[in-house]
């Protein structure tokens, strides 16, 4: 787990902001922790179709 921390804060990239050091850290990690606020990890899923309410014409859904 502090591997990948360290990972999304490497030396060098001050000016990258806190989401973005996020992003890239669950890209390459599958789980990053903050402590005493939460925890973000990917979650896949796979298109469906939808509905659209008023023609009843079906959508994909991404």
């Amino acid at each position: 787990m502090a591997q990948g921390v360290r990972a999304a804060f490497p030396r060098g990239r001050g000016n990258q902001s806190p989401c973005g050091a996020i992003g890239c850290a669950l890209a390459q990690v599958n789980r990053v922790e903050i402590r005493s606020f939460g925890s973000f990890c990917p979650n896949y899923q796979p298109a469906r179709t939808g509905r659209k309410p008023r023609t009843g014409v079906a959508l994909p859904v991404a």
